[in-house]
């Protein structure tokens, strides 16, 4: 299969759970007690801007130095793809109608700790860093080097958002969560500050 034939399946597959989901909950998830926005709007622009920089205003061939086409970086890009895919499509099913777009509270909030939630604390973001990093050894680096530090620091600034509101919703049952499980990557325990 080529490339293009792999991301259709894989990120068209997220993308199509992902819309699914979301009209599903509109209908008929709990209603939203608390929102949390991070900086309304701010986080697109800054996608946006990155990724014209990225595509428009350096010429094509930038790119080519730090490209390195290769069997074996293509063959561990689409395992890591698949894996994260089937890690993201997992964490999505266990988050259920609790899932959404912004940091909110629903009616009857449960916190999810079950499952990919027992792996990291942020399965869906964990999954799409996966996702970005597949699809950057698949294509040799290039480009997808200003992607994947991007898509990273995007997460963060929402992981922030995010929770600081499951922290004030659940107090010490999520501090004690956030001490037990890593943020992103698997096995990652970082020292705490005092």
């Amino acid at each position: 299969m080529t490339n293009s034939q792999w991301y259709l399946i894989t990120w068209g597959l997220v993308g199509a759970v992902w819309g699914a989901g979301a009209v599903y909950n509109a209908l008929y998830g709990p209603k939203v007690v608390e929102r949390r926005r991070a900086a309304q709007g701010l986080d697109r622009l800054v996608w946006l801007g990155l990724f014209l920089l990225a595509t428009r205003v350096l010429p094509p061939n930038f790119w080519t130095p730090i490209t390195i086409p290769s069997p074996w970086l293509r063959t561990a890009g689409i395992v890591i793809l698949v894996l994260s895919t089937l890690f993201i499509l997992w964490a999505r099913w266990v988050l259920g109608t609790l899932w959404s777009g912004a940091a909110m509270v629903k009616q009857d909030h449960q916190l999810r700790t079950s499952g990919p939630y027992r792996i990291t604390r942020n399965p869906i973001y964990t999954g799409f860093l996966g996702m970005a990093v597949g699809t950057m050894l698949m294509n040799g680096f290039g480009i997808m080097l200003l992607v994947v530090p991007a898509l990273l620091l995007f997460f963060e600034f929402k992981i922030y958002t995010e929770e600081g509101l499951l922290t004030k919703t659940f107090g010490e049952q999520y501090l004690e969560y956030k001490r037990r499980v890593p943020q992103l990557v698997p096995g990652l325990v970082l020292p705490r500050r005092k």
